[in-house]
């Protein structure tokens, strides 16, 4: 399972699913012009960092950048725009949640969820959306052989 095939299935077990979108900045800008419900996106190109053990084992360290939006207007006012930062900043932490609770068959799949950073942002692309961008680093379990 790639990580943004996880990504997607976390986003999927959300309640009042959002659509779930991952690609470049300008892949984004498309895709969200027809969305009107709350989206999720994955920022890409996904990057990690790797730690090789001595067993063989590759530890995969995703630094992900993920946005969480609801559809604002451009003439909302700060008190306007701040309920939907809130309400996005929940559904921030439920994905967080979901994601170490994410288990397939019983098997855990993430080992460690580290470097978690918020930012605020309002009338983001040309359809104004307004949330959280999060900033976080996950480490997947590698069920891979390494022997």
């Amino acid at each position: 399972m790639t990580i943004q095939d996880l990504i997607g299935a976390v986003v999927a077990l959300m309640d009042d699913t959002p659509t779930f979108i991952h690609g470049n900045k300008g892949w984004q800008n498309l895709e969200v012009d027809e969305i009107k419900d709350d989206v999720v996106i994955l920022d890409e190109p996904v990057t990690s960092n790797d730690d090789y053990r001595k067993s063989g084992l590759l530890e995969e360290n995703y630094t992900l950048i993920i946005y969480f939006f609801t559809k604002s207007e451009l003439d909302y006012t700060p008190a306007q725009h701040k309920p939907l930062i809130e309400a996005m900043r929940t559904r921030r932490r439920d994905f967080i949640n979901r994601l170490s609770d994410y288990s397939i068959d019983g098997q855990k799949q993430i080992r460690a969820i580290s470097g978690i950073r918020t930012v605020d942002l309002i009338n983001v692309f040309d359809v104004n959306y307004t949330g959280v961008m999060l900033s976080i680093t996950i480490t997947p379990f590698n069920f891979l052989p390494h022997c």
